[in-house]
């Protein structure tokens, strides 16, 4: 199985399109919605300094949570987004 899913994006296609979304369309992506806000859907991974962590986005769908660098003297963190093929 593989999914990507933007809820914005189906959103705007449609409107781009000119065609809206069916009731019952907007009906599914409102239950699909509601389970993912679910909160005992995700699985919480908390990184730690020197952690790294691969995903696949087309077999796993993902969020994260908002980050605050620590205030100075501590240096921002470092984040690097890689695609490999």
């Amino acid at each position: 199985m593989s999914v990507r899913y933007v809820r914005s994006w189906i959103t705007r296609g449609q409107q781009e399109h000119g065609t809206p979304l069916s009731t019952a369309q907007t009906a599914a992506l409102d239950a699909f919605d509601e389970i993912l806000a679910d909160p005992r859907m995700p699985l919480r991974v908390r990184l730690r300094r020197g952690d790294l962590l691969l995903l696949d986005n087309t077999t796993i769908l993902h969020g994260r949570t908002p980050f605050t660098d620590p205030p100075p003297p501590h240096t921002g963190r470092c984040l690097t987004r890689v695609w490999a093929d």
